[in-house]
C-alpha cells in the first residue's frame, strides 16, 4: 500500500501533567504486562462540530484524567533487584500536540480502512533516547479544513488492554463534558502477582521460554512487499458460517476457526508444519475472585489452538471450531494462575512459532463513546504489517464486520478464495 502525504502540520509537543499532585511510588506490573512493552496506536475521527478549540478541551480533560490514572503520567523503569519492569509514578505527564490538515474528512482515504498514512495523526517524534524517558501516553488532536478532527492516541500496552482502553475513553469523554468519571478505574494489579510458592500445573504452549527464543524472530515486512485487504463479512455470512460449523458455537468461534484454516491454506506451509492460533480471552470474570469492575490493566490472556498445516487443510470447519472452543475452555482460574507462575520462572514471550493472531477490535465498540461533540465517525487501530495478525473491525453498517489482513500478493489471492469458499 502506497503511503500518502496528508500534509499534516503538527505544533510543538508538550507534556500534560496531572491536574493535582499525585503520590510518587513504584507501580507493580504483572507478568502479563512484562510482555507488552510496545505502543498501540488508535485513531478516532469526528465530524464538524461547533466547538472551536477542541484541542484545549481535550488537553484540560487529559490533565484531570491523569489524576485517577496517575500511573499513565509515569515512566517505565527496570527494578534491578527484582529483574522486572515497573512504572515510576513520577507525574512527568503525557505528551500532547495540536495539529492541522488542509484536507476535509471526505478528502481522506476511506477512514474505515486501516491506512499507514493515518499515522500522521499520531505523534511519532518523541525527542527521547531512552525507554525510561519515553512518555507512556501521547495524544494528538488534528483539525481538518471542514471543521472535523481526529483524535490520535498512542498508548504503551503496559498501561491497559482494549477493554480498559474503552473505559479510559469513556472517562475522557465524561470529563470533557464536565461530568464525573463514567467508570471508576481500579489500577492495582497485585491481584495478578505470582503465587508463593510457585505452582505450575499446566504446559503453556501459548508462550515460548525466553531461553528458547530463536536468534531471529520474524519482523514486519516492508509495506511495499505486502498486500493489504479489508474483507467484509456480513451478518448473513456469519450466520451461514455458524450453520456450516455443524456444532453450537458463537460467531467469533466460527469465524476465528475459519480464518485460521484460510490463513494456513494461504501460507501453503509444509503438511507437518505446526500452526498455533492465538486469540484474546478476557479473564476478568474467569479469575477467582473476579477482577474488580473497572480493572485498568491487562487482563487479556492468549487462548490458543494448535494443529499441523496438513490437519488444517484437510479438516472440516466443525473440527477447527472444536479446537478453538477447547482453547477458550482451557483458560480457567487455575490455568491463568499457572501461566503467571510459569512466566515468573521462564520469563517467556507469546508463542513465536505461530501462524495467526486474531484480534477482535469490533467487540470494543469505541465508536459508541459519546463525547461533547458526539460519537466518532470511526474508531480503530492504525495499520500494522505483521502477516500473522488479523483484525476484526466494525463495518459501521450492520452486525457484520470487516477482516483486515496483510499478506504477500499471491498469498492474499489464496486467502480470499478460501475465506469466501464456504459462503
Amino acid at each position: 500500500m502506497e503511503e500518502i502525504d496528508l500534509n499534516v502540520k503538527v505544533g510543538k509537543p508538550f507534556l500534560v501533567r496531572p491536574a493535582e499532585v499525585t503520590q510518587r511510588r513504584p507501580f507493580f506490573l504483572s507478568n502479563f504486562d512484562q510482555n507488552l512493552v510496545f505502543t498501540v496506536e488508535t485513531i478516532h475521527f469526528f465530524g464538524c462540530n461547533g466547538e472551536e478549540d477542541v484541542a484545549q478541551t481535550v488537553e484540560r480533560a487529559l490533565s484531570k484524567l491523569l489524576v485517577p490514572y496517575d500511573y499513565m503520567a509515569g515512566r517505565l523503569k527496570l527494578n534491578s533487584e527484582q529483574g522486572r519492569l515497573e512504572i515510576d509514578c513520577n507525574g512527568e505527564g503525557a505528551l500532547f500536540a495540536s495539529a492541522s490538515c488542509d484536507l476535509t474528512i471526505d478528502q481522506l482515504p476511506d477512514i474505515a480502512y486501516p491506512n499507514p498514512a493515518f499515522a500522521q495523526f499520531i505523534l511519532q517524534e518523541y525527542g527521547v533516547s531512552s525507554l525510561q524517558d519515553l512518555p507512556l501516553l501521547f495524544l494528538q488532536v488534528t483539525r481538518f479544513k471542514c471543521g472535523g478532527f481526529a483524535l490520535g492516541l498512542g498508548t504503551n500496552h503496559v498501561l491497559l488492554d482494549g477493554i480498559a482502553a474503552l473505559d479510559l475513553m469513556k472517562n475522557l469523554a465524561a470529563i470533557a463534558k464536565g461530568q464525573g468519571l463514567a467508570v471508576q478505574p481500579e489500577t492495582d494489579r497485585t491481584c495478578l502477582k505470582a503465587r508463593s510458592p510457585l505452582k505450575i500445573t499446566h504446559t503453556h504452549l501459548e508462550f515460548t521460554k525466553s531461553s528458547e527464543i530463536p536468534p531471529t524472530i520474524t519482523t514486519p515486512l516492508p509495506t511495499s512487499k505486502l498486500s493489504f485487504n479489508l474483507f467484509p463479512i456480513s451478518a448473513q455470512m456469519l450466520s451461514r458460517l455458524k450453520g456450516s460449523a455443524q456444532r453450537a458455537c458463537s460467531s467469533f468461534e466460527a469465524l476465528t476457526a475459519h480464518l485460521w484454516r484460510a490463513h494456513t491454506v494461504a501460507l501453503d506451509s509444509p503438511p507437518d508444519k505446526m500452526s498455533t492460533l492465538l486469540f484474546a480471552v478476557d479473564v476478568r470474570a474467569k479469575m477467582i475472585p473476579a477482577l474488580p469492575k473497572g480493572f485498568a490493566g491487562n487482563a487479556i490472556f492468549p487462548g490458543y489452538a494448535r494443529a499441523t498445516a496438513g490437519e488444517l487443510r484437510g479438516a472440516e470447519l466443525s473440527w477447527c471450531v472444536q479446537q478453538v472452543q477447547e482453547g477458550i475452555a482451557r483458560v480457567t482460574d487455575e490455568y491463568i494462575r499457572s501461566a503467571i507462575d510459569w512466566l515468573e520462572v521462564y520469563k517467556g514471550v507469546f508463542c513465536v512459532d505461530r501462524s495467526i493472531v486474531v484480534s477482535p477490535w469490533k467487540k470494543l465498540a469505541f465508536e459508541e463513546v459519546e463525547y461533547p461533540w458526539g460519537k466518532p465517525l470511526y474508531s480503530g487501530p492504525i495499520i500494522n504489517s505483521w502477516i500473522d495478525f488479523l483484525l476484526l473491525l466494525p463495518n459501521g453498517k450492520d452486525d457484520g464486520l470487516n477482516v483486515f489482513i496483510a499478506l504477500e500478493e499471491q498469498q492474499m489471492n489464496k486467502f480470499r478464495s478460501c475465506l469466501y469458499h464456504s459462503y
